[in-house]
Parts: C-alpha cells; structure tokens; sequence
C-alpha cells in the first residue's frame, strides 16, 4: 500500500499536506506530468514556486527523475 506521508518521512522531506497530494499524483499518474499539470490538478491553488521547490526536494531525494 503507497502511504505518502511514510515515504516523505523516510526521506526526510517536510511533509505538508501539498506535498503528501503532489506525491499521491505522481505515484498514480499513468504518465508524465509537467508543472502546468501540476498546477491544473490543483486549481491553480498553489503557488508556481511551491511546484518547483518540492520538484526540487523529491528529485533531489530521489522520489521521481
């Protein structure tokens, strides 16, 4: 079972609940998923910055590529 907030955990990544939702996207996603998506998905809620900066962090810790 895909538990978000677990995984976040494990990797040391703050886990906001923007980042356990962009997570959960990602694992369930059939297929690539660019920042426009992202912010699509989210109606525009967050912050184009705040994409890029948990991109950042889950690349960095090697949670996507």
């Amino acid at each position: 079972m895909f538990d978000s907030k677990l995984i976040l955990f494990e990797k040391k990544i703050s886990k906001t609940k923007f980042r356990t939702d962009l997570l959960a996207l990602f694992y369930n996603s059939k297929k690539s998923l660019s920042v426009e998506d992202i912010l699509i998905f989210f109606n525009y809620s967050v912050n184009k910055a705040t994409v890029y900066r948990s991109l950042e962090s889950f690349e960095s810790k090697g949670l996507i590529h």
